[in-house]
């Protein structure tokens, strides 16, 4: 399993982020492998068992996922898991901490490559490199739409 962590200072309230965070049809904005969110589930405002589809772009390649949200916390923590027809496992997780002037988001994204054919093709060190890249610039496109 890979597992990567960045965080990033926003110059927004706890509140303002976890909005924007809970808005899945706004991840598109700023999550730059998410190509498209859509067939959430009813449970609006967003809650722990809501589920959604994502049309991620990974190696140029675009990929259905089907995603949970497996825990919100307090206004401060969100995270959820996806699973695809191709295999492998994704979960990411993010949390609000509050700080002088606004907030610091961690990003923390696990993940294990599906199996069989398509996970022999890809080069781990090349996609996990691409990853940690992609997390990084969510964050900055994250904190220039918080920050306005």
């Amino acid at each position: 399993m890979v597992h990567i962590t960045r965080q990033i200072d926003v110059a927004a309230t706890p509140e303002a982020v976890f909005a924007v965070l809970t808005d899945l049809d706004r991840l598109p904005e700023w999550a730059t492998i998410v190509a498209d969110t859509r067939d959430v589930s009813d449970d609006r405002p967003l809650q722990t068992g809501c589920t959604f589809r994502h049309t991620i772009r990974v190696m140029g390649q675009e990929l259905d996922t089907d995603w949970q949200v497996t825990e919100l916390g307090s206004g401060r923590l969100l995270a959820y898991e996806a699973s695809s027809a191709l295999g492998g496992r994704l979960g990411m997780t993010q949390t609000i901490m509050p700080r002088a002037g606004g907030s610091t988001v961690r990003l923390e994204v696990d993940y294990d490559l599906p199996g069989g054919f398509l996970g022999d093709l890809l080069d781990v060190a090349v996609l996990e490199a691409q990853n940690e890249r992609e997390a990084e610039r969510s964050l900055q496109n994250l904190k220039a739409l918080l920050n306005g």
